[in-house]
């Protein structure tokens, strides 16, 4: 996937674009330490065999995503890496509170984690989106459940 290890540990850098280049630094630090806190977990999972198997493949999915994520950062796609890993995130946290049978008190510090991260990399409108479509979507789950 890439040359070198540095390529891996290296930021993309755009001569042209210092607002790019400040995004795709801030967002390239996050998805490596979400890669090693993900790879980590992974080993300490297969280590444990009282885990699910379902908890095992979404880690390696998530992993999965953040390895592309981190392919297409370098391929200059900054802002689109960006958004789709953000909406792949605001996903994967609504599937956790559905899964486990509603809001749980972790929920909304994912949900604050998320619209935090997407004012900082992409743009304030995003955290916006996100904001909105988790008001709805708790909304949605509430009234479901009831």
């Amino acid at each position: 996937m890439f040359g070198s290890v540095r390529g891996w540990l290296t930021p993309p850098h755009f001569d042209d674009d210092f607002e790019r280049t400040n995004a795709a630094r801030v967002l390239h630090f996050l998805l490596l330490i979400v890669l090693v806190i993900l790879l980590a977990t992974l080993v300490f999972f297969t280590l444990l065999e009282s885990h699910r198997v379902r908890n095992v493949l979404s880690l390696m999915l998530f992993t999965a995503i953040t390895l592309v994520s981190l392919w297409r950062l370098h391929h200059g796609n900054v802002y689109t890496t960006g958004r789709l890993y953000l909406i792949v995130l605001w996903i994967m946290a609504m599937g956790y509170s559905l899964f486990n049978r509603g809001i749980l008190s972790s929920y909304p510090a994912l949900v604050t984690i998320i619209i935090w991260l997407a004012g900082i990399m992409v743009r304030p409108i995003y955290s916006v989106f996100f904001a909105i479509a988790s008001v709805a979507s708790v909304t949605v789950m509430l009234f479901i459940s009831q």
